[in-house]
């Protein structure tokens, strides 16, 4: 199990650097299966404390919602233009970088994915290169981690922390910190179209794990 946990910390790393995200996207599904048991920084936040809350509170079935979501996503990215070729870049409004962040922070900690997983999409469709979308979208995670792991940590568990797992937690960051780090230094530039076809992709791999996990 920790060898698998540090295995998938370096594959999230991988695609933290490319796509914006990993943390979600990757180890959710994942974890599931080896178990098988932009917008404004401060509203995302705000938005987190509410999904963590949220999922704390509903039966485990309700946050296999996660694959409907992934479903949604991929459907969406394959079939409505303006995300595997961008289109013309367009300014964000007031009301999604506020109302927005908090919508966007509350499902992704409910779903237990990182902001970026959202703001990706919706950064694309305003005509930004996927390269660019995964720099601006990475920020994000942070504050909704924060956030969220401070809601789990009050969450009655057997570990100590909480609904926190430390040992898993220590293996996944042992394995995707460093691999951040050399995938900035080594990683050669991807095509945008190439890019955005690999993001869909991953996130049909994802699909997949959840599926194969039970659900």
């Amino acid at each position: 199990m920790i060898i698998t946990l540090f295995a998938l910390g370096c594959l999230s790393g991988v695609t933290t650097v490319l796509f914006g995200f990993g943390g979600g996207f990757v180890t959710v599904p994942v974890v599931y299966a080896v178990a098988a048991s932009g917008p404004d920084a401060m509203h995302v936040a705000v938005g987190a404390g509410i999904g963590a809350l949220a999922a704390t509170e509903v039966p485990d079935g309700w946050l296999h919602l996660f694959a409907v979501y992934l479903g949604v996503t991929i459907v969406d990215s394959v079939v409505r233009r303006g995300f595997v070729r961008a289109g013309a870049v367009r300014p964000l409004g007031p009301v999604t970088t506020t109302a927005g962040g908090v919508g966007i922070g509350a499902v992704v900690s409910f779903l237990g994915v990182g902001g970026s997983v959202m703001t990706v999409p919706l950064l694309r469709r305003r005509g930004l290169p996927l390269a660019d979308t995964a720099v601006m979208a990475n920020p994000l995670s942070l504050p909704v981690a924060v956030v969220a792991l401070l809601v789990y940590l009050t969450v009655p568990g057997t570990t100590g922390f909480g609904a926190v797992d430390p040992l898993a937690a220590t293996a996944l960051l042992a394995g995707s910190l460093p691999t951040v780090a050399a995938a900035r230094r080594w990683l050669p530039p991807i095509p945008d179209r190439a890019h955005a076809l690999a993001y869909i992709g991953l996130l049909i791999a994802a699909l997949v794990a959840v599926l194969a996990g039970g659900l």
